[in-house]
């Protein structure tokens, strides 16, 4: 089997905003806030190219998926980086 990450899963504090801001800043289309029949599964899904999809979900629901005790914020967590062509 060849290998490859297929998804990225986030963990953000606030989900409509974080879609906004990836939906703007990527350009790409969600269908939106997906799992809200499930307790802690709610998520925002964008597919990206070559099959790669990042998934958003709030903190403390990665948190309880993973059965990780959520832990505070820190703005050194994770980083993703994008290349563009422009700046337009």
């Amino acid at each position: 089997m060849k290998q490859r990450i297929s998804m990225f899963p986030l963990g953000v504090t606030d989900l409509k905003k974080s879609m906004k801001f990836f939906n703007d800043g990527l350009g790409r289309e969600t269908p939106g806030i997906i799992g809200t029949e499930f307790e802690n599964g709610e998520v925002v899904v964008f597919d990206l190219d070559n099959g790669l999809k990042i998934s958003l979900y709030e903190r403390k629901n990665l948190a309880w998926d993973s059965t990780i005790k959520l832990q505070p914020e820190s703005a050194t967590e994770f980083s993703i980086g994008y290349f563009v062509n422009s700046d337009k």
